[in-house]
Formats: C-alpha cells, structure tokens, sequence
C-alpha cells in the first residue's frame, strides 16, 4: 500500500474530504462508519488493506472533529467575555410610543437628497433633508 499525502486549505477542509471517503466505505460495505470501527477494534473483522484504512480514516475524522469542537468551544467562551463586557442598549417600539409617534410625524416632511452616488451613501453623510414647518 502506497502513503498518500494530501494537505488542505483548512481543518474545516479536511474533515468534508475524509467525510466523503467515510461515506464510500460506508456504502461499499453497508456499514457505518461507527459500527465499522467498534467491530474492527474488537478484532471481529479482518486486516484486509480496505478495513486498515476505513479505520485510519476514521481515526482521522474523530480527531479533526474533535480539534474543531475545542476549536469552536474556545470561540463561543471568547465571544460570551467580550459580550458580557459589552454594554447594548436595546430599544423596542412597542416600549416607546411617543418616540415611534415622533418619527411617524416626521416621515412625510424628509426628502431624499441627490449625493451623486447611485448606490452608496457615506454613512456620516446625511441623505434626508427635513422641510422646516
């Protein structure tokens, strides 16, 4: 049997690549890929060269999946620090009438104003004039 090395772009990259040669085996042999290995490491199938490397994928996956979870685990804990320093003010219309009212009032008296640009404006660019009463 000749080793083969393949790299990929990312982890990500390398678990749908070894996923898909899961899946062949899975369907050549009418088995999953779990059950597969549970068998092999009891020693209940036979060394044939397509089980040795069923089982290194598989060996393969589990791992990069799991680098992934840790991965994605570190993220999330990451993401939930800087949220719980963030502060956020959230602002519901249903709580603040007079403010939903106030904006309603002042809809009809805006004008879009021409900026020469088609499809952009600058954000601190203001593109509505209000008409003074």
């Amino acid at each position: 049997m000749r080793k083969q090395q393949i790299q990929y772009t990312s982890p990500l990259d390398a678990l749908v690549a070894v996923a898909k040669r899961l899946s062949v085996y899975e369907s050549q042999q009418n088995m999953d890929s779990e059950d597969f290995f549970d068998r092999y490491s009891k020693g209940l199938l036979s060394d044939e060269a397509i089980f040795v490397e069923w089982a290194n994928d598989y060996r393969h996956y589990f791992g990069i999946r799991q680098e992934l979870e840790k991965r994605l685990q570190l993220s999330e804990e990451a993401l939930l620090k800087q949220l719980e320093s963030t502060e956020a003010v959230v602002w519901s219309p249903q709580a603040d009438r007079q403010a939903v009212q106030a904006l309603s009032d002042m809809l009809p008296t805006m004008q879009p104003v021409e900026t020469g640009f088609a499809e952009w404006n600058y954000p601190e660019e203001d593109i509505y004039q209000i008409e003074k009463l």
